[in-house]
């Protein structure tokens, strides 16, 4: 029989669900002090003993953590990485993240040409950086792959280190791609050791299993993936929130009412999968221009009678429920009181509603898998067009295959062009990629 551990992590707890299909087999939780290994460890042993399994019946383990978060509580350390970006002489050179206070971590050199990449290397090599990034201009560098750059790096400060390309990030505003660059690249260090102490957690008590780690957008991504791209966890606990309530009902379109940290959240599922904002987030001065899920929050501490508590959720039914809609309400609440409140709010407005109790520890558990590839083409001319996809889809084929994953017939594919009308010969940022139920 194959088990599945769930791992849910935050600024003040870890904790652990033990299952099988939608069978919850132990459940543990534990504040987190300074060190997230050894909660982490404590929580898996407290699962396997209460649930008397053996460890190597775990076959998949499922991450839901905001690692921007846990930076944030200082779970994650806080590196000095070293920035190389292109300017052009008659830019105006403002210093990166200047409206935060992490621009202090951030060691910057600007150069005009990749010409200066080398020299700019060797000027951060003083700061020992313990990752490094590079913002490159659309203009140029178009030869530049972070396989050459890891290299030179390695051979320029003596010593490797994560490296992380602008070009990555399929942003048209270099201001927009420096922010998401850099503070990615930030968590970099601290999450490739929170994986590295994970994997010796999971070595002393003899599990082997697929880790896979919650994004933002609903899906989930291998760690190889979580490892170079954490910024995609932030708001992931959101995510989770909707999905432990639809799954298990087997409901792809519905509002969903959840609770987390004395707030009341509202948000929609979409095709299985739930809606996103597209509206910056904003993390100490800085605009991530980041996909999240689209959530609506009411404070319960500010209202104080349930008259003026009934009325802002009847207000805020209204506002998700656009006329002629039927989309199901699934209320996911532990706490009785608000919750025969929100049942009766939703008859009265003659809304389908239902009750799940899910929690949504479980929520990455009804994630599909996604594995996608960004890519900035110079020249994606007509000609050369169907030559550039069929390239593309190899090397996601690729990436798929030393994941040990195989795509099924319920699996979807996507390809997104974002064409770049200022630069010529058609240039354009792709975004392809697959996605699918994990059994």
């Amino acid at each position: 029989m194959d088990f599945t551990l769930n791992l849910t992590v935050d600024q003040n707890k870890i904790w652990g669900l033990l299952g099988i299909e939608d069978i919850v087999t132990a459940r543990a939780n534990q504040a987190l002090d300074s060190s997230l290994a050894a909660t982490t460890e404590q929580i898996i042993g407290q699962l396997l003993s209460k649930s008397a399994i053996q460890p190597e019946q775990i076959t998949q383990i499922f991450i839901t953590a905001d690692f921007l978060d846990l930076f944030n509580g200082g779970y994650l350390p806080c590196p000095v990485i070293g920035y190389v970006r292109y300017l052009p002489r008659i830019t105006n050179n403002r210093e990166p993240l200047y409206k935060s206070p992490l621009r202090h971590q951030v060691v910057t050199e600007t150069v005009d040409s990749e010409d200066g990449l080398s020299q700019a290397l060797f000027n951060l090599k003083a700061n020992h950086p313990a990752a490094l990034a590079v913002n490159p201009s659309f203009f140029s560098w178009g030869d530049l792959t972070e396989g050459a750059l890891s290299a030179l790096t390695r051979r320029i400060l003596g010593y490797p280190l994560p490296v992380m390309l602008g070009s990555v990030f399929n942003k048209i505003g270099f201001i927009a791609r420096e922010n998401i660059l850099l503070v990615n690249t930030l968590l970099l260090p601290g999450v490739q050791s929170f994986y590295d102490q994970l994997h010796t957690v999971l070595a002393r008590q003899n599990i082997q299993a697929k880790i896979w780690t919650l994004r933002n957008n609903g899906m989930l991504m291998t760690e190889t993936r979580a490892r170079q791209f954490p910024i995609y966890t932030t708001n992931s606990h959101l995510a989770a929130h909707l999905l432990a309530a639809g799954r298990p009902l087997a409901l792809d379109n519905m509002l969903v009412i959840s609770a987390r940290d004395n707030n009341l959240l509202f948000g929609i599922m979409e095709q299985g999968l739930p809606l996103c904002s597209q509206v910056p987030l904003e993390y100490k001065g800085i605009a991530l221009n980041l996909t999240h899920p689209f959530i609506k929050t009411i404070p319960l501490d500010r209202y104080q009678s349930i008259g003026d508590l009934k009325r802002v959720v009847k207000e805020t039914l209204h506002t998700l429920h656009h006329a002629g809609e039927s989309r199901p309400v699934v209320i996911n609440l532990a706490d009785p009181a608000i919750n025969n409140l929100l049942l009766h709010t939703c008859q009265s407005l003659n809304l389908p509603v239902q009750e799940a109790k899910f929690s949504s520890s479980f929520g990455a558990r009804y994630a599909p898998i996604c594995v996608e590839q960004e890519h900035y083409l110079p020249a994606y001319t007509s000609k050369k067009r169907a030559e550039i996809q069929d390239l593309l889809w190899g090397k996601l084929k690729e990436e798929l295959r030393a994941e040990g994953l195989f795509i099924k017939e319920d699996w979807q594919s996507y390809w997104e062009e974002r064409p770049i009308r200022y630069l010529p010969e058609q240039a354009s940022l792709i975004r392809l990629g697959y996605y699918g139920p994990k059994s």
